[in-house]
């Protein structure tokens, strides 16, 4: 992301390497994205190696991602927007854990998303929720769901 920032001229994006549970900053941000690791299934056509592993932890991912996003809520200044996404189509990483987040942190609201023209929702979901479907929008799987902060 860094890299991808500074090639593109960005200059605001702040990364930090580290377990995304537990890591700490010194301040509040306006905007914090969290983009969770996930099961990939969204992503198959990329990585059809998904396809002959195991485990794709779809029994132990939703709870790590969910407490990546509670960790990664405490940086969001009141007012600030925190943008939850995942390269899945599985809802418990995906719909479970933005409604699990809105039940336990009252501090927080669903934020209406802005769709850009072209882009529709697939199935009946949230307004701060959505999930982009390959064969409605030519793109990857996608989820995200935006909060802000009360």
């Amino acid at each position: 992301m860094k890299n991808g920032g500074e090639r593109l001229g960005i200059h605001i994006i702040r990364t930090a390497c580290g377990d995304g549970c537990e890591l700490s900053f010194e301040e509040e941000y306006d905007r914090v994205l969290c983009d969770v690791p996930c099961s990939g299934l969204g992503i198959l056509r990329r990585k059809p190696e998904l396809r002959y592993k195991d485990d794709l932890g779809l029994s132990s991912l939703p709870e790590i991602q969910y407490r990546i996003l509670c960790n990664a809520s405490k940086y969001v200044k009141i007012g600030g927007m925190l943008l939850y996404s995942t390269c899945t189509l599985n809802p418990a990483e995906n719909h479970q854990n933005a409604e699990r987040f809105l039940q336990e942190h009252k501090d927080f609201c669903a934020a209406p998303l802005k769709l850009p023209e072209g882009i529709r929702h697939g199935i009946a979901e949230e307004v701060n929720e959505l999930t982009l479907f390959p064969h409605i929008t030519r793109t990857d799987g996608f989820f995200i769901s935006l909060f802000q902060r009360k």
